[in-house]
């Protein structure tokens, strides 16, 4: 086995490609526009009346007019007028009651 000497680029007189203001604004216009609409990501949660356990039913996002839901098991798919009306398709059942949690708390999750 022949052992290969490492070369740094800078030595052989290689040099990083620029980035020019141009690009990084653009980049960064780019970045905040996705911030800016990307949906906000949602489960609705199934958690027992006595708080001892909680499974997670479904993952949904929700857009400025609309709301997208999938079962967690993915048999269901659901296009919603809003995230709070995943609520209504997933049941509650003798001991457990269905919420609705947004991943990033955080997030203005009024503005959907």
């Amino acid at each position: 086995m022949t052992e290969q000497s490492t070369i740094d680029s800078a030595s052989k007189g290689e040099t990083e490609p620029q980035t020019s203001d141009t690009e990084t604004e653009f980049t960064a216009m780019v970045n905040e526009m996705v911030a800016d609409q990307a949906p906000q990501v949602f489960a609705v949660v199934l958690e027992r009346d006595d708080q001892s356990d909680a499974t997670v039913a479904a993952w949904g996002m929700s857009f400025d007019d609309q709301a997208y839901m999938v079962k967690a098991n993915g048999n269901s798919k659901y296009f919603l007028a809003d995230a709070e009306n995943a609520l209504a398709y997933i049941h509650r059942t003798d001991n457990a009651t269905p919420q609705l949690v947004w991943v990033n708390p955080t997030a203005d999750a009024s503005e959907d």
